[in-house]
């Protein structure tokens, strides 16, 4: 249902003009706390994004919740993205003798982190519906083309996954390597759930379950 969707959209050019504007906006209210609730601007303009290109009813069919199957596939890709992030962490240190800073969140003590994670869930459906709003409309024009629905795939995904890694550039003091390679990297299997759960709800849930195992992890070694 949901590839389906995607394929039969028919996408108005005149419709993808808001998906750039709710990006700047949402970023812009992410950063600068509009409202003293910075955490609400993504999933909120991102939302009309793609209520705008695809319809209400559409979006709603976005959201469908996991069988069974699909939590054994979302289990698995969170495996995949700690492999990937090890991985490419490992490359950066040993080929290209980098060093990495660690996520801000990192910065406060254990009780403030503690009180971050009552909120952090937010942003990350935020950060997933954003990454959904360029993929899929890509992901659908390119399908309507004389390219394969695989090679289409391929081609938002990799686009959707180096804008993600992008938008952490700040996070990361521009670390090219560690925005762009290793949480690009990342990115893939969350957006590979979208279609294996057929639910953009899939990756939502394997972004947090990810984030909060890593949360976790960091914490255990904090004093």
């Amino acid at each position: 249902m949901f590839d389906e969707i995607l394929i039969q959209q028919k996408i108005k050019l005149s419709r993808l003009w808001i998906v750039p504007i709710m990006i700047v906006i949402g970023m812009s209210g992410l950063s600068f706390g509009w409202l003293h609730f910075p955490w609400i601007w993504l999933p909120i303009t991102s939302s009309i994004s793609l209520i705008t290109v695809y319809g209400w009813n559409n979006f709603k069919h976005f959201f469908k919740l996991p069988t069974k199957t699909g939590w054994q596939t979302i289990i698995r890709m969170c495996f995949l993205a700690f492999g990937l992030a090890i991985l490419a962490m490992v490359i950066g240190v040993v080929v290209f003798r980098l060093q990495f800073s660690a996520n801000p969140i990192f910065d406060g003590s254990k009780t403030s982190i503690l009180i971050s994670l009552l909120v952090i869930w937010i942003s990350l459906i935020g950060e997933e519906l954003i990454v959904a709003s360029v993929a899929l409309p890509i992901y659908t024009w390119l399908a309507n083309t004389k390219l394969s629905r695989r090679d289409a795939w391929i081609i938002a995904l990799i686009i959707s996954s180096v804008f993600f890694g992008m938008l952490h550039l700040p996070t990361y003091d521009w670390n090219w390597y560690h925005a762009i390679v290793i949480i690009g990297l990342v990115r893939v299997p969350f957006s590979i759930v979208w279609r294996k759960t057929d639910s953009l709800l899939g990756g939502i849930l394997a972004h947090i379950i990810y984030d909060y195992v890593l949360i976790a992890i960091a914490m255990l070694g904090m004093n």
